[in-house]
């Protein structure tokens, strides 16, 4: 707040005057929605990459687990 009260009162309104500069964005984010497995690690932290790590051990075990399954199911029934 205090680099708003900073702005000059041009109107005398008694209240600070945004520059025009600031009143539209300047374009520095860029915002891209993608559910790409390399933009969204891209840049990830210890934790991003943890998770990461975690869900594919996760993925892995159901998988491999569900295939065990299915073959018992499967053995059972002839």
């Amino acid at each position: 707040m205090d680099y708003v009260r900073s702005f000059d009162d041009i109107t005398g309104d008694g209240l600070p005057d945004i520059p025009e500069k600031y009143k539209e964005p300047e374009g520095r984010i860029i915002i891209e929605t993608s559910f790409n497995p390399v933009k969204l690690l891209a840049g990830g932290t210890a934790v991003t990459w943890g998770a990461f790590i975690i869900f594919i051990i996760i993925t892995t075990v159901l998988i491999i687990s569900g295939k065990f399954i299915l073959k018992k199911i499967f053995r059972k029934g002839k």
